[in-house]
C-alpha cells in the first residue's frame, strides 16, 4: 500500500487567517450577499407571506460578523404555505423553495424547472459553506491550541474557494476575494509536496482590504445588520423531497478556471508543436485571459474582436490564428 501519509502536512495554523481582521470581515459580508440572492428569489416568487416582518428579521444583522452571517441558513420566515392545520409554516429558504418544487414541480415548464433546482442545490451549498465556516470560526474563537489537522485545514480552505464559485458578488471587491482565493491556494499548496511548482501567472498577495458597505432592502435584496437567536436551528418539513441536483452552477469564477484549464492545454499544444515561444503571446496568459473573461465571447469572431486578441494578431497572426483554430470552440463554449 502506498504511503501517502506525508503528502499533505501543515506546520502553521493559516487556517485562523480567514477568522482575523479583513478576511474574517470580507467572507462575513459575501455570506450576507449570498444569502441575499436567494432571499430575493423566493421574493420574486412570491413565496414569502410577510416581505415586511422577513426583512425586520434580518434588520439588524451584523454583516461584518460571522457568528450571525453563519446563522442566515437556519433563519425561518412566514411562508405562503400552510400546515395541515392551517396554520402557517415558517421556513428556511430552503424549505420554502423545496416546498414550491414538489407542489409545482409537474406544471412548470423544463427551464423554470432547472431553474429552480440550481437554486436549490445553491442554497445546500450555502448551509454546507456556512456550517464549516461556523466551526471554523467558533474554533478560532475558543480554542488556542495548535491545530493543524490535514482534513480540517483542506475543510476550511475549500469552503472559502467554494464560496466564491456559487456565486459573482458586489459587496466585496474583485480584488479582495481575489486575495481570498490567493490565501486558500497558498495554503493548500504549503502543505502539500507540490509547493515548489507555484506559477507566476497568480501570484500569492497580501495587501489591506477595501469593502463596500452593505445594506439589505427588498428591491436590491442586499443585507444590513441584524442578530440572529442562538436557538435557531431548522424546522423539518414533512415529506420534504430529495430534489435532483442536476443545475448548473455558473459564475465567473467558473468560467476562470475552466479558461486556466484551457490555457494548460495551450502551453502543452506550443510546446509540441512550436521549437520555442513567448507564453504572453498566448490567448489565455494573464491579461489577455482577463480581457476573454470581460467581454465573454459567444462566437470565434467575437472573440477574435476581443482587443487583446487583436492586439496578438498583430503582433504574431500566425501562431494566434493556430490557437484560435484549435481552442478556440472550447473557449467560447466557456460562455455558452
Amino acid at each position: 500500500m502506498t504511503d501517502i501519509s506525508a503528502s499533505i502536512s501543515f506546520s502553521r495554523e493559516d487556517w485562523r487567517l480567514f477568522f482575523q481582521g479583513r478576511f474574517h470581515q470580507s467572507i462575513s459580508l459575501t455570506l450576507s450577499e449570498a444569502y441575499s440572492k436567494i432571499f430575493k428569489f423566493c421574493f420574486d416568487l412570491g413565496l414569502l407571506s410577510d416581505t415586511k416582518n422577513s426583512l425586520a428579521s434580518v434588520s439588524y444583522l451584523d454583516v461584518n460578523d460571522l457568528s450571525d452571517t453563519t446563522k442566515l441558513v437556519y433563519l425561518r420566515h412566514r411562508s405562503i404555505f400552510k400546515h395541515t392545520s392551517g396554520a402557517v409554516r415558517e421556513c428556511t429558504l430552503y424549505q420554502m423553495l423545496n416546498l414550491y418544487f414538489r407542489e409545482n414541480r409537474a406544471s412548470t415548464s423544463p427551464n423554470k424547472n432547472s431553474e429552480l433546482k440550481t437554486m436549490l442545490r445553491l442554497c445546500k451549498e450555502l448551509e454546507n459553506i456556512s456550517n464549516t465556516l461556523k466551526m471554523g470560526r467558533n474554533i478560532n474563537s475558543h480554542m488556542q491550541n495548535e491545530i493543524l489537522d490535514t482534513g480540517f485545514t483542506l475543510q476550511i480552505c475549500s469552503s472559502v474557494l467554494r464560496l466564491y464559485e456559487i456565486f459573482d458578488y458586489e459587496m466585496v471587491s474583485a480584488l479582495n476575494i481575489d486575495q481570498l482565493r490567493s490565501q486558500a491556494y497558498s495554503v493548500i499548496i504549503d502543505g502539500t509536496d507540490h509547493g515548489s511548482h507555484k506559477t507566476n501567472d497568480e501570484p500569492v498577495v497580501h495587501q489591506t482590504f477595501e469593502n463596500s458597505p452593505a445594506k439589505f432592502n427588498s428591491s436590491s435584496g442586499k443585507a444590513e445588520p441584524h442578530s440572529v437567536s442562538q436557538n435557531e436551528t431548522p424546522e423539518e418539513i414533512d415529506g420534504e423531497v430529495e430534489v435532483p441536483l442536476d443545475g448548473n452552477v455558473r459564475s465567473v469564477e467558473l468560467q476562470r478556471q475552466k479558461l486556466h484549464k484551457i490555457k494548460l492545454e495551450i502551453y502543452s499544444f506550443l510546446q509540441a508543436e512550436v521549437t520555442s515561444f513567448d507564453r504572453k503571446m498566448t490567448l489565455l496568459y494573464g491579461s489577455n485571459l482577463s480581457d476573454i473573461l470581460a467581454v465573454e465571447p459567444k462566437t470565434i469572431e467575437d472573440l477574435k474582436r476581443v482587443l487583446s486578441v487583436k492586439i496578438l494578431m498583430a503582433r504574431n497572426g500566425e501562431l494566434i490564428t493556430s490557437q484560435i483554430a484549435r481552442f478556440g470552440n472550447k473557449i467560447v463554449d466557456v460562455f455558452k
